[in-house]
């Protein structure tokens, strides 16, 4: 019966510790894997994240991107932009994006969950 209490306690332990887990990721979707993915496009090269200590890599000031997130974008235009299907002031993102539409999503998925550059 000792075996059977000390069981059962150990595996509410480890069901409850799970549940605390899922529900803290929840509260950032996309971050993790959106972030992974922008620098591995190197996305960063360009463009600076302030909210994650992420700088820009190239210096040249004809180069450089917005730090981000910049201009209130809502998810299908960056998507368009990205993609170069849509312009911006006439002209078209600086770099074609070489990733996958997943990568792209969660690029962009993650893009909104941070808080405006000030």
């Amino acid at each position: 019966m000792k075996i059977r209490s000390t069981t059962l306690w150990v595996t509410l332990a480890f069901l409850m510790t799970l549940g605390c887990l899922s529900t803290a990721m929840a509260y950032e979707p996309g971050a993790p894997d959106g972030q992974a993915t922008f620098i591995a496009q190197k996305c960063n090269m360009c463009h600076a994240v302030p909210e994650f200590e992420i700088e820009a890599k190239i210096k040249s000031e004809k180069m450089i991107g917005p730090a981000l997130p910049a201009g209130g974008r809502d998810a299908e235009w960056m998507t368009g932009f990205l993609s170069r299907k849509i312009q911006l002031d006439g002209n078209d993102h600086k770099k074609e994006f070489k990733g996958t539409d997943e990568e792209l999503e969660r690029i962009v998925a993650w893009i909104g969950t941070l808080k405006a550059v000030e």
